[in-house]
């Protein structure tokens, strides 16, 4: 697998998008707008085409996150794989992004967001080679996740929106990671290559919102996990 050309794309928290071939990044593109994707994924891949040929695998964040931004890529990439007749390969969007943090080893929070009281997010152990699930993606109340993650032997780094809340970071003693520096896309190939990333159907794949859309979101007082 690692030496097929792979697109991926992610729109989780803004769009991410690069075409791999082995270990050489030929094209990675950031847009930090996770509602106005749509407007930059198709020219961008057009471009990777024209340049570089086509891909033979797409590989797309099937979320949680954006909903507007999760529902683009999935769409795009079902799109994607349909024309250029190739396996199409979907991943955790939070997965993706501990894949995708260059500090090993350590413990990685990716998260979506936080509502009101509670947060969005997944615990991964991010060694030399992916991205090892400590703690699927799930909606936590945001006082109990410091004292699950308090025992955590190794590093705590924070990767997502959650980086940049100075509370959230500072309640779990952890480094906050700057989105700048972190392509979930490239987070994807890396779940490709070490088989995490799983084939799906184009026809049925969905995405994995995790919560509702905003205007049906309720408050809720206890812990629930999805």
């Amino acid at each position: 697998m690692r030496d097929r050309r792979i697109l991926a794309l992610d729109a989780a928290d803004g769009l991410s998008l690069a075409l791999m071939e082995g270990e050489a990044l030929l094209a990675a593109w950031e847009w930090r707008q996770p509602r106005s994707a749509g407007t930059r994924v198709l020219a961008w891949v057009e471009e990777a085409r024209r340049t570089f040929g086509p891909p033979e695998c797409i590989a797309v964040g099937l979320g949680p996150g954006s909903f507007t931004g999760v529902r683009v890529a999935v769409t795009a990439a079902k799109t994607l794989a349909w024309g250029f007749g190739c396996p199409l390969y979907g991943a955790s969007s939070l997965q993706a992004l501990a894949a995708a943090v260059a500090n090993a080893p350590s413990t990685v929070v990716a998260s979506a967001e936080r509502r009101r009281s509670h947060v969005f997010l997944g615990v991964y152990f991010r060694g030399h080679e992916g991205a090892e699930v400590l703690l699927p993606d799930r909606r936590w109340m945001l006082p109990t996740v410091p004292e699950v993650l308090g025992r955590a032997e190794d590093p705590v780094l924070v990767a997502g929106p959650l980086a940049g809340d100075a509370a959230f970071v500072r309640a779990l003693k952890a480094r906050p990671v700057k989105a700048a520096v972190v392509r979930p896309a490239e987070g994807l190939v890396r779940l490709v290559w070490g088989g995490v990333a799983v084939a799906v159907d184009p026809r049925t794949v969905e995405p994995n919102y995790l919560r509702e859309p905003l205007a049906q979101a309720t408050p809720r007082g206890e812990l629930e996990p999805e």
